[in-house]
């Protein structure tokens, strides 16, 4: 009867830990899902400040410091400034805003949201085609910088 009374024991056991393990096995999963949108930001200007130069006479060039104030909300890494656009004033017409020209200059400062960046600096060029009437003139020059997001 011991070896029954064994057996029972290690029958019953057995039947009680797969039970056990049955119940773990039937406990119930939930799982569940929400959703919601977001809109990415859109770019924003960045400021670039190019400061008044003197000095520019045919075949002379002049370096023109500016700088660049990231207004976005995430740092901004240039890569390029360029020359986009020269105009002269008004009593200085007669000069062909031709003879003034810039070499695209390759950037690799990386400027923080609301900071602004090291000075850099532009090169104008006057070319020895510069009429008399270009003589005082006051040339407008406008840059254009290219960053990306970093």
């Amino acid at each position: 009867m011991r070896n029954n009374t064994r057996r029972s024991a290690v029958v019953g056991g057995t039947a009680a830990a797969l039970f056990g393990i049955g119940v773990a096995v039937a406990a119930w999963t939930n799982y569940s899902e929400g959703s919601g949108s977001v809109t990415a930001e859109q770019a924003q200007p960045m400021t670039v400040t190019v400061t008044n130069m003197s000095g520019l006479f045919p075949t002379g060039s002049v370096d023109v410091p500016f700088t660049v104030t990231n207004t976005n909300d995430y740092d901004v890494t240039l890569s390029k400034a360029e020359l986009k656009t020269v105009t002269v004033d008004a009593a200085h017409g007669a000069c062909a805003t031709s003879v003034v020209t810039g070499s695209d200059v390759v950037l690799s400062d990386v400027v923080a949201t609301g900071a602004t960046s090291s000075s850099q600096d532009f090169t104008l060029s006057m070319s020895n085609a510069a009429s008399d009437a270009c003589q005082g003139a006051v040339f407008t020059v406008t840059l254009g910088v290219t960053g990306l997001s970093s």
